[in-house]
């Protein structure tokens, strides 16, 4: 996709005067649905600065944090290029994967700057369900439960699914 600002640029959720992005997957492992999927994925966006600044922040990933963890302020740049391995495996019940970002900044006045960050997950669906595959999007989708809380036809009568999750970031 492309993209630019012309709409956009008063809004506050402007960060870029122009920006080119595309993703591709791969999957070396896709049997039968339910079976065993290893996905990798690789996204990529070049990015030009919103009126010859960038600014990144992040709050910390608990929801209610008030406060970014991170922010670099507004600095001069040009341009930025992000790229973005990911690769997950599915078996059953079981997933885990990881992402990271690679953001390489074009900032002649600040030594052409760069961040990096990333996520390990695991996760298990102890109520025995498998995580679905969108093949179209290339990601994995969420859960329907094999046995609803709530069901039109039969009432409360289901458990619904419940899944452990252990991240790192």
């Amino acid at each position: 996709g492309a993209y630019n600002d012309q709409l956009s640029d008063k809004e506050s959720f402007n960060k870029f005067d122009a920006q080119t992005v595309v993703r591709g997957v791969w999957l070396p492992i896709a049997d039968a649905p339910g079976a065993a999927i290893l996905h990798m994925g690789l996204g990529y966006r070049w990015a030009k600065a919103n009126n010859g600044t960038l600014q990144f922040k992040s709050r910390p990933e608990s929801f209610p944090a008030q406060s970014f963890a991170i922010d670099t302020g507004k600095f001069d740049a040009e341009n930025c290029n992000l790229l973005a391995p990911e690769i997950y495996y599915r078996q059953g019940p079981w997933l885990v994967g990881l992402e990271y970002f690679l953001q390489f900044v074009n900032s002649n006045e600040n030594g052409d700057p760069f961040f990096h960050g990333g996520e390990i997950v695991g996760a298990y669906l102890t109520s025995g369900e498998t995580r679905p595959y969108n093949r179209k999007g290339g990601y994995f989708d969420r859960i329907s439960p094999a046995h609803p809380i709530f069901d039109w036809e039969d009432g409360w009568d289901g458990w619904g699914a419940w899944e452990v999750v252990a991240r790192f970031s």
